[in-house]
């Protein structure tokens, strides 16, 4: 096992031992660890219910390109256009050469940076600045930044992209005019993607003639967004294992892992808990009847609750008392309930246990019944 620096992102690994050293052939390419997804606070569910788990993963952002120009020289892998006749080229680095329309502080915005040397051509006639090949193949989104500076003159910047070798389409906006340095930042989803391996990123300038100021650019940076493939596992009990949200409705307590896994073959993982608590038993012993209108019943409750709650499909048909003078109150916890009404109710019971708030129902229906009096009898029989 080899354990190497922290910090190294390639490398060689050298074995030595008191006889000979030896060096990997293999170039190791060391991929920083992913951000670890979140699968969300635990969670209580009562059996029978379902729950959404509020899983999120987080894109990794990737720097795909960075030029700062502050080693001064022409970077590697960049061309320039020499359109104006003057080598080395329409573009030039800071510490290349100086130009009186260079008008910003210091060198660039930070060290060196590089400028489109405008007076080098006549009005109108451009100069390109062309980065190297960028991969943005493996990426769900991109982004291009820079730096600009332009305080006078009507010199102008356009930014171009290609893959493949196509034609170049331009990208963002027209700039021109910055008395300050000033960040631009221009989506490159367009060329994101399966296909999109051999990009390249092209600065026009456009020449006013005149000396009066040059284009400054700095610190271009590209950046790719990973969006990882998503698992969860177990799948029993998940509506979808490839979702961030699916909805679970395990039948027993369930730890749930969630693993984004990226291009990189890197992966990373959290868990949740959902736990099942039982519902409580719940029923009326008080037997469904046909009523009389307004006469009084008591209904009485049964099973393994904490508390208990009534309702009534009829308004104002539920007291706490047999004479049914003292209306119950909505949500109180009552074990029996009286029930006075004037036309045909359902009685609902739900007893929640405490602390994990499960519930259940039971319902009872009291039919009303309309008596007549014919003949010295009572239809249905019984007193009114």
């Amino acid at each position: 096992t080899a354990v190497l620096p922290a910090g190294v992102t390639t490398g060689y690994i050298t074995i030595s031992n008191a006889q000979s050293t030896g060096v990997s052939t293999t170039l190791f390419v060391i991929n920083p660890l992913p951000i670890t997804p979140n699968a969300g606070a635990d969670v209580p569910l009562c059996i029978g219910n379902s729950v959404t788990l509020s899983g999120s993963t987080p894109p990794v952002n990737t720097v795909v390109l960075s030029e700062t120009f502050n080693s001064g020289a022409w970077p590697s892998g960049w061309s320039r256009t020499i359109n104006g006749g003057y080598s080395p080229g329409d573009f030039r680095t800071s510490f290349e050469a100086t130009s009186t329309g260079n008008t910003w502080a210091g060198n660039g915005y930070t060290g060196y940076c590089s400028y489109f040397y405008s007076y080098l051509l006549t009005t109108g006639v451009t100069g390109d600045m062309i980065s190297p090949i960028i991969d943005l193949s493996s990426f769900s989104a991109s982004n291009l930044s820079f730096w600009i500076y332009n305080n006078a003159g009507t010199d102008a910047l356009r930014v171009y992209a290609n893959n493949n070798g196509g034609a170049y389409t331009q990208v963002g906006a027209t700039y021109s005019s910055y008395g300050a340095w000033t960040q631009i930042t221009i989506s490159l989803n367009a060329y994101s993607g399966a296909g999109f391996n051999t990009v390249r990123i092209k600065f026009t300038g456009t020449s006013d003639g005149a000396l009066s100021s040059n284009i400054g650019v700095d610190d271009i940076l590209v950046t790719g967004d990973s969006v990882p493939t998503i698992l969860w596992s177990p799948a029993t009990g998940l509506s979808a294992t490839n979702i961030v949200t699916p909805v679970a409705n395990p039948t027993i307590n369930t730890t749930y892992t969630l693993t984004s896994s990226y291009a990189s073959g890197c992966s990373a993982s959290d868990t949740v808990v959902v736990t099942v608590n039982p519902k409580p038993t719940v029923s009326i012993p008080t037997a469904a009847a046909s009523i009389c209108a307004n006469s009084v019943v008591a209904v009485t409750s049964a099973g393994t609750a904490t508390n208990y709650t009534w309702t009534s499909s009829v308004a104002n048909t539920l007291f706490t008392d047999a004479t049914g003078s003292t209306a119950y109150v909505p949500g109180s916890n009552a074990s029996t309930i009286y029930v006075k009404t004037p036309a045909t109710a359902v009685i609902t019971l739900t007893g929640t246990v405490l602390p994990s708030g499960c519930s259940d129902t039971a319902n009872v229906t009291f039919t009303v019944s309309t008596k007549t009096f014919n003949s010295g009898f009572w239809t249905p029989g019984g007193p009114p």
